[in-house]
């Protein structure tokens, strides 16, 4: 048996490529928006769709959470934000 691919649901239209600003990390992520949470998310680069739909005429992109930078970076920690 497999594991289940966890995925996360962004707006493929507001992708946008930028670096880490972290000395010790420095990878180029795509920056994209979370199509349930207006949130946006990094992703590390190249950013590949595993199901593409439509949504409001507009294309939506299924992604692998697993590429989800916060679980590469080695200063994910320092980027978070505190809950309040």
């Amino acid at each position: 048996m497999t594991d289940a691919l966890r995925t996360t649901s962004i707006w493929a239209d507001s992708r946008r490529e930028e670096k880490c600003k972290h000395a010790s990390c420095g990878r180029i992520l795509v920056f994209a928006e979370n199509t349930k949470t207006a949130k946006w998310m990094p992703f590390d680069a190249p950013l590949q769709p595993v199901e593409v739909t439509s949504q409001d005429g507009r294309t939506v992109w299924r992604v692998d959470l697993a590429r989800n930078h916060f679980a590469t970076c080695p200063a994910a920690s320092s980027f978070r934000r505190g809950r309040s």
